[in-house]
């Protein structure tokens, strides 16, 4: 299963490679200068009017052929990636990693850089990335250092200021922020 990034390389390099753009560009420039030519030929009477209609319309032709070529590269392989796409959300057991599930099964508690490592690995893989975010959930490792008894009284700071529902109401505002921020980021 390709990478989405690979999908948008290959989509980049056709239409850098084709110069769709530039191909674009240059077709309707000359399209332009022709039609110029074309006008002036008719104002001067060598061309007829049913000469000078049927020349726009084949400089016309022309420049939709020029545009349709250049756009279809780039349409073919976004059809292959919505293909891809589609299968990608198919639930596939083929598509879970044994190893990792021995270890999820395991018992172990994990650290975040585990948790991370592991989401790291399977990244591309939607089957084992769903699997890892609710096995995620369901285990999250406990942050050290943030329960109500370590910060209720702390030499430096003093008491804190929020009862015990309050500090965990905070704690967990605090992380919601964190996870919106983090998914804003990938």
């Amino acid at each position: 299963m390709k990478k989405t990034v690979d999908y948008y390389k290959k989509a980049v390099k056709r239409a850098e490679s084709e110069r769709a753009r530039a191909s674009i560009v240059a077709g309707k420039q000359r399209y332009e200068h022709e039609c110029e030519l074309l006008k002036g030929s008719y104002d001067e009477g060598i061309t007829g009017e049913t000469g000078y209609e049927e020349g726009l319309a084949r400089l016309k032709a022309e420049l939709d052929a020029k545009i349709e070529s250049a756009q279809y590269s780039v349409l073919e392989v976004l059809d292959e990636y919505f293909v891809e796409m589609k299968e990608l959300g198919r639930l596939d057991g083929n598509m879970i990693d044994d190893g990792t599930m021995k270890l999820l099964n395991s018992g172990l508690n994990f650290a975040h850089e585990d948790w991370q490592e592991l989401a790291d690995k399977h990244a591309d893989n939607a089957i084992m990335s769903r699997v890892l975010k609710e096995r995620y959930a369901a285990n999250r490792p406990a942050a050290k250092g943030l329960s109500y008894e370590w910060v209720e009284f702390h030499e430096k700071l003093g008491r804190c200021p929020l009862g015990r529902s309050d500090f965990y109401g905070a704690k967990r505002l605090f992380f919601h922020y964190l996870d919106e921020a983090l998914k804003e980021q990938s």
